[in-house]
């Protein structure tokens, strides 16, 4: 059996499993993998600004009171573009209640194109300025945690397509890649808590003070981006406690930890008047003030509903959407069988604290009023705890890697497939799915791409509209996935057969996902509610039929389907105004081009 990409010589031995230096193929794989990741990041822009989206929009707004003003409030901002949910009123005055992480880490960017069109005289353009927050605040963020991810999974297993297919389910196809794409925060929180922990896996008493000082600067800021993420912080915190053990390192983490409290405090002291109050009981929203009195800030029983919903539901369910996480249950439970176990001493290390981050965070959005989290890609509270949950699932993978190579590769390369399809396309396509839709894939996306309708994308620029906009994306991230298995530890004989067994497995286990829910009905006022708001608009086929009808009669075919997509959308104003033209227009002549 010949090596794999990452294959190291020390793997059996007790230390971490270190990736060795990989030959020109291993080099040029992580090559195309790293562009065609970036090709997925960058290639779409999914903005529907009339939907106006609080999670970004309360975020813009204080990101913009900051450089303008010099203020947190976002009163002026407010005037200027219009209400938006999510802010707090103390006395006359409007503050974000979002943790604020994301907003300062969103000046650096706004702030360099507020200066431009200052010294240029040219208008301030919002959706230009939520763009350029997204890419500096939020994609860039993201890549640079990704790239220590993966390289953190080469550690971890000798086989590239385990690697290859954790990365690429967490990176693409899972809940982080819909967040990464938004000036939001859950995949924000993901990185700072796992680069936290990345590094302390390696850390001991011996560790320079500099880098605990970063590793308590990360750790802290998970609570500075999610007010969830305090229980990822605490969990941090008392690793880092034990491994320091009381030396010089535990100061420098504490130094860097003060730096996220310092700031969150000052926030909260300046807008609400106190600083140990976050903004959710001052929520101008009457319901939403309710919501978070209840209890404790709206922790009050636990829902099993929750509980089963956010792992297992076809909406937001966390191993359904992204199924390689699935083995993370049996992972983690091998992984602290430690008397038993041939793991690596980190990869055991590391075991517990990734258990309690999960545990604690998904115990604690079970007790909460609120756990679905309104519109959403996946269980959004859970973000925080997606890497964690995908390295547990290593030592399975592994198990069964070393056990049966091949059939491993096609379940991997199935699993990220899949994962590609349930997340990925709800993550570039529209990632505020609403609470309606009980299977998005069933409900949702199909008919979006029957009727060409297609997110902001860089297809755009080069004269592709609709759904054909969209084929280089979809071809990216269907090579990312054959080469999940396409490894040189196979010859190209297994390396097809794998390929095909994989596309095969994924098509199959995407089919299942279809019937799930299949008697409950499509959800029309939500879906119209959708395609009426759709940006960019003008593309889809009831939008060009309709503009052909301007220029020239339709044929009784045309007006048919321009009526069943109506139909289909739950748009019925609009179809029976199609059905009442249709009678009322003039049939074409032979000699039409509609003929």
């Amino acid at each position: 059996m010949r090596p794999s990409d990452s294959e190291s010589p020390t793997l059996h031995s007790g230390g971490p499993m270190r990736n060795a230096g990989v030959g020109s193929t291993g080099r040029l794989r992580s090559m195309v993998l790293a562009s065609l990741t970036l090709v997925a990041f960058f290639y779409v822009f999914p903005y529907y600004p009339q939907i106006n989206n609080p999670n970004e929009n309360v975020r813009l707004y204080m990101t913009a009171a900051i450089v303008e003003h010099g203020s947190y409030e976002i009163t002026p901002l407010r005037q200027r573009w219009g209400w938006t949910n999510d802010a707090g009123k103390v006395g006359n005055e409007y503050y974000s209640v979002k943790a604020p992480g994301t907003t300062f880490l969103g000046v650096p960017g706004y702030a360099a194109y507020y200066a431009y069109t200052q010294a240029t005289g040219t208008e301030l353009d919002r959706t230009v300025a939520l763009y350029i927050c997204r890419v500096t605040a939020s994609v860039l963020p993201t890549l640079v945690f990704l790239l220590f991810f993966y390289r953190f999974l080469g550690r971890f297993t000798r086989f590239a397509f385990v690697r290859d297919g954790v990365f690429l389910s967490v990176a693409l196809g899972s809940l982080l890649y819909g967040y990464g794409l938004l000036f939001v925060s859950h995949t924000l929180s993901a990185a700072t808590a796992f680069g936290a922990f990345m590094m302390l896996l390696r850390a001991s008493p011996r560790t320079s003070a500099s880098r605990a000082f970063l590793i308590g600067l990360l750790a802290s800021s998970v609570t500075l981006f999610e007010y969830p993420g305090f229980f990822v912080s605490v969990v941090l915190s008392v690793y880092a406690a034990y491994l320091f053990r009381l030396s010089r390192p535990l100061l420098g983490y504490c130094l860097g930890a003060l730096i996220p409290v310092v700031l969150m405090m000052h926030f909260q002291y300046e807008a609400f008047g106190n600083p140990f109050s976050p903004g959710h009981l001052h929520v101008e929203t009457d319901a939403f003030r309710a919501a978070h009195e209840e209890g404790f800030y709206g922790a009050d029983v636990f829902h099993w509903d929750g509980a089963f919903n956010m792992l297992f539901s076809p909406s937001v369910g966390l191993f359904l959407l992204t199924p390689i996480l699935f083995f993370s249950v049996p992972g983690a439970i091998d992984a602290v069988r430690k008397s038993r176990s041939r793991l690596p001493f980190t990869l055991r290390r590391g075991a517990l604290p990734s258990i309690l981050s999960f545990l604690f965070t998904y115990v604690l959005i079970c007790l909460m009023n609120n756990w679905r989290a309104g519109w959403s890609v996946g269980p959004r509270y859970l973000a925080v705890t997606v890497p964690f949950v995908a390295f547990l699932a290593i030592p399975l993978l592994n198990k069964f890697a070393e056990r049966a190579p091949r059939l491993t590769a096609v379940m991997m390369t199935g699993s990220t497939l899949v994962a590609f399809v349930a997340s990925g396309i709800a993550s570039a396509y529209y990632p505020h799915i609403p609470v309606a839709f009980g299977n998005p894939l069933r409900d949702f996306f199909p008919l979006l791409l029957e009727h060409g309708y297609a997110p902001n994308n860089l297809g755009h620029l080069a004269g592709l509209q609709g759904t054909s906009s969209m084929i280089p994306w979809f071809v990216a991230l269907l090579v990312l996935g054959v080469m999940v298995g396409w490894v040189r530890r196979f010859d190209w004989r297994e390396r097809a057969a794998i390929a095909a067994l994989g596309v095969a497995l994924a098509t199959v286990s995407t089919f299942g996902l279809l019937r799930l829910m299949a008697d409950e009905a499509v959800p029309k006022p939500a879906l119209a509610n959708v395609t009426r708001t759709w940006s960019p608009k003008g593309h889809d086929v009831a939008a060009r039929l309709e503009t052909e009808s301007t220029s020239r009669p339709l044929t009784p075919q045309e007006w048919t389907r321009l009526i069943a997509v109506y139909e289909d959308e739950g748009r019925m104003p609009e179809a029976r105004r199609a059905r009442a033209r249709s009678v009322a227009a003039p049939r074409p002549s032979r000699d039409s081009p509609g003929d």
